[in-house]
């Protein structure tokens, strides 16, 4: 094993083992993400501490802010039998052995704007082991609040 695996492997999560204490922990980090320019700065560090912190589980995560669901295209909806959301790159979802896909959502109190978390995984998660993702997206919003209220998206 590798000096670099064996340092992620004693100090990285797995989501299914992360406790209250690990997402409180966490949270306090995340909170030092305020101060960006724009809201895609903010997005940036806010999944790449997450990432840092639970890289043993997650494949992907990205962070969106973007319009509502029944605002988008129908060719973005596309659900299976069981009403449930696809992944519309099925050889992405064999090539990295994703078990798990998770997805949070949350908005702003001053703009129209959503914002969503995906996360694919490659193990088997149980909801209640993710519930506090969703604090940690709340933190997200209310630290770029003002940003996305200004239209401070993007850099330049």
């Amino acid at each position: 094993m590798k000096m670099n695996d064996k340092i992620k492997e004693n100090t990285t999560k797995r989501l299914s083992g992360a406790t209250a204490a690990d997402y409180e922990e966490l949270l306090k980090e995340l909170q030092g993400i305020g101060g960006c320019s724009c809201a895609q700065e903010s997005a940036q560090r806010f999944v790449d501490r997450i990432y840092e912190w639970f890289c043993r589980s997650l494949v992907l995560l990205r962070l969106f802010i973007t319009m509502r669901y029944d605002e988008l295209p129908e060719e973005d909806r596309r659900k299976d039998s069981q009403e449930r959301m696809i992944v519309p790159k099925q050889e992405f979802v064999t090539a990295n052995g994703l078990k798990t896909t998770l997805g949070f959502g949350s908005g702003y109190a001053s703009h129209p704007t959503l914002v969503t978390l995906f996360a694919f995984t490659n193990e088997t998660v149980e909801r209640s082991a993710v519930k506090p993702i969703t604090n940690l997206l709340e933190a997200f919003t209310s630290s770029t609040e003002s940003l996305v209220g200004k239209g401070r998206f993007f850099e330049g």
